[in-house]
């Protein structure tokens, strides 16, 4: 958009309000959700559950194993979303 030729700016929601509802703009499926559980389309607890058994299985120890586990967890719910997702079409 161009605000009288001197300067190009960029549109989109300036307020933390705003900011809050686009944030989930790419969720339609949930695969590019900025959090493991979309609101209002998935349900928190089914996500404790997988995560609790992704940990369980992968007993890790420390910090790192820890955060790479959650993120073999995390990634393991997007290929089954994505997965579902293209069952459906």
């Amino acid at each position: 958009m161009n605000d009288g030729g001197s300067t190009i700016t960029k549109g989109g929601p300036t307020t933390e309000e705003g900011k809050e509802v686009v944030r989930w703009n790419d969720t339609r499926h949930g695969v590019r959700s900025p959090a493991p559980v979309v609101p209002g389309v998935e349900n928190q607890k089914d996500w404790e559950t997988h995560l609790s058994g992704v940990l369980e299985s992968l007993a890790p120890e420390g910090h790192l194993e820890t955060v790479l586990a959650e993120r073999v967890g995390r990634c393991k719910k997007v290929v089954s979303v994505s997965y579902i997702f293209a069952q459906a079409i």
